[in-house]
Order: structure tokens, then C-alpha cells, then sequence
């Protein structure tokens, strides 16, 4: 026998956790002949089309300017409903994740597709990291404390990049700052950054390049 479950733990369960997105995800349920406005329960067998459907019409975002702004690129026409932060899908609740999007939106703009950072700490570079993936961005880390080979790695990773940045109050060596900041090229842009963690770093960054 086919278990049932409540239709609204399932929404919010999926991510649709304000009131009116959750009516928002019911009208589409009902729209599609899933449900109707009287039940309270949906069948376990219909979990796969429900998710299905769900992620083909809407699109779930908070209300940061910045993820409303990307949402309204990446939603395709699909609605987009404002749900509180950990359900959106921009930044999973996550500012660092929103930050990173932020930043990839504007990099895009600027035709910047290769970023190092030089300095941070490698919690920072694996939180930077764990984000970019599929963000369209590739970045490199240098670190900051490590002077050692730094004048090679400057001139290849300079040639490389479109955008160096220097992370300016973290764990960072005078000497390896002004070795990277002496091999950048005109071609590639040079931005410093003072603001320690990593959303805060790059909306810095966004607000000097944008």
C-alpha cells in the first residue's frame, strides 16, 4: 500500500518555505493534475513527478538584491517565487555562495574568466573553490606566506590570469604582494582587497571592477 505524506512538509521540505511560495508550488501542483485544493496528502509515488514539475516551473530565490538580480537571468521563464534564504538556489543560504555568484555576474561582464587571489587563508581558498564550480570562473590560489619560487609562479600565473587580486590583512608576505603586483602586465587587471572573509572580499572587488 502506498504510503501518503503531508503536501505541505513536502514543500517546504523542497525548499519553498515562505507562505507564498508554498501557494505558489500547491497552484502548480494543481495545474498539473497532481493534486487538488482539498487534499492535505499526496502519494509517495508521485514524489519523482512532483519534483519534476516543480523544478521545470518555478524558480526559488530570496530576496537579495543580488540573487533577484541573477534569478532573473537563470529562471528562463520559469516564476520565481521568494522563499527565505535556505531554499533559494542561488545562494543556498550561504553568503560566500551568493558572493561568488555575485561576483561571476560581473566578471562575465567584464570578459574576466581567470582570477588569482594571492593571500587568504586555505580555508577561504576551499570555501572560494567549493563554490566556483559550474560558475563559469577559474580561479588559482597563491599563498601568501610561501615567498619561495614566488617570482616564477608570479610571471606564469600574470600571463594566465585576467583579474589579480590581492588579498590585502590576511596571511600574506610583503615580498610575495609586491612580487606578483611587479610581474602584472597591463593586460591583466590588478585590484587589492582588505576585507578578511570571503564574501566581503569579493564584494569589494565587485564594487572596484564593476
Amino acid at each position: 500500500m502506498a504510503q501518503d505524506i503531508s503536501i505541505a512538509a513536502l514543500l517546504a521540505e523542497e525548499g519553498f518555505n515562505t507562505l507564498a511560495a508554498s501557494r505558489s508550488a500547491r497552484e502548480t501542483l494543481v495545474r498539473n493534475g497532481l493534486t487538488n485544493h482539498r487534499k492535505k496528502n499526496i502519494s509517495v509515488q508521485k514524489l519523482s513527478r512532483v519534483r519534476e514539475v516543480l523544478a521545470r516551473e518555478l524558480y526559488r530565490v530570496c530576496d537579495d538584491p543580488w540573487c533577484q538580480a541573477i534569478a532573473g537571468m537563470e529562471a528562463r521563464g520559469r516564476e520565481i517565487v521568494t522563499v527565505a534564504e535556505d531554499g533559494c538556489q542561488v545562494c543556498r543560504g550561504a553568503k560566500s555562495c551568493r558572493s561568488l555568484k555575485a561576483a561571476a555576474l560581473v566578471f562575465e561582464r567584464r570578459q574576466i574568466r581567470r582570477v588569482v587571489i594571492v593571500g587568504g587563508t586555505k580555508a577561504g581558498h576551499n570555501e572560494i573553490a567549493a563554490h566556483a564550480c559550474g560558475s563559469g570562473v577559474e580561479f588559482r590560489f597563491v599563498d601568501g606566506t610561501k615567498p619561495g619560487r614566488a617570482s616564477q609562479l608570479a610571471a606564469e600565473y600574470a600571463r594566465w590570469a585576467d583579474l589579480m587580486i590581492v588579498w590585502a590583512n590576511t596571511p600574506i608576505k610583503h615580498t610575495v604582494s609586491y612580487t606578483y603586483k611587479g610581474a602584472c602586465p597591463k593586460s591583466t587587471r590588478l585590484v587589492y582587497a582588505t576585507r578578511t572573509g570571503v564574501a566581503g572580499m569579493l564584494y569589494e572587488v565587485i564594487s572596484q571592477i564593476a
